[in-house]
């Protein structure tokens, strides 16, 4: 059960911390643009 949620977890998680990384990187360019 564990190691399940664990795997689950991680597919969900992964994406979301990449799309946070590119949200920020592009706020930093509007930013920085403007």
């Amino acid at each position: 059960m564990v190691q399940d949620f664990n795997r689950t977890n991680a597919l969900f998680i992964k994406p979301m911390i990449v799309l946070l990384i590119l949200a920020g990187y592009f706020a930093g360019l509007f930013n920085g643009g403007l």
